[in-house]
């Protein structure tokens, strides 16, 4: 029995069919492993199970704490009790996609930055006046590590940067990050990378889980 990494009974999965009748992507969830079968509960659509046929080939997809994972698998059977479901063939391998912290969107939310003083962790002063008031932009990508953003000005690499995105329920969470690349446009402007230096699992968590969901949209479009 090949080890399912960090498959789990509850866990969320993805499924997807090439079968004509069928094709398409589809959410489970784990309800059981042995050591022969992987049990899934059946897929629904509006309300109405997914008759998928015995022997369909199908990939399977599923988010780790560490990494994405995929496998192929086949459908062995179908049952109904406790609740209906299918019986999948153990993959002979499960492969490893991506670390989950480094799967990356291309995507435009708005984020708002400042440069901090690494000790004091307190805003550089832009003039005499006061200090220097978070400057709005949009992200270029974002991941659980790091994020890629435009900018007028130019910030030499190892700056540390104060950040806030755009993203509901995480909107006013401080993270801190270093300037890790600062190249600049032929149109103008820079692309600024920053590596995530300070985040709580609790923020990076939700932009993590933010990501995948967004990812999961724009398969079901077929924008990706």
């Amino acid at each position: 029995m090949v080890a399912l990494s960090e498959l789990t009974i509850n866990t969320k999965i993805e499924i997807e069919v090439e079968d004509p009748n069928f094709e398409g992507k589809y959410f489970s969830r784990v309800m059981d492993i042995n050591d022969k079968e992987l049990h899934i509960m059946a897929p629904a659509v509006n309300g109405e199970l997914i008759p998928f046929r015995l022997n369909t080939p199908i990939i399977v997809t599923y988010v780790g704490e560490r990494a994405l994972y995929s496998f192929k698998s086949i459908i062995l059977r179908r049952f109904k009790e406790p609740i209906p479901g299918f019986a999948l063939r153990l993959p002979a391998e499960v492969k490893r996609i991506q670390r989950r912290e480094f799967v990356r969107l291309e995507i435009n939310i708005p984020l708002y930055y400042r440069l901090i003083d690494e000790s004091e962790k307190i805003p550089l002063e832009s003039d005499s006046s006061g200090s220097r008031q978070y400057i709005k932009t949009y992200t270029l990508d974002i991941s659980g590590g790091g994020v890629r953003f435009y900018s007028d000005e130019i910030m030499e690499v190892n700056s540390n940067l104060e950040i806030k995105l755009g993203l509901k329920g995480i909107e006013e969470e401080v993270i801190f990050g270093k300037i890790v690349r600062n190249q600049e446009k032929e149109e103008g402007g820079y692309e600024v990378g920053v590596a995530f230096e300070s985040i709580s699992s609790s923020v990076q968590d939700r932009i993590i889980g933010w990501i995948f969901d967004k990812q999961r949209e724009l398969i079901r479009k077929g924008l990706a």
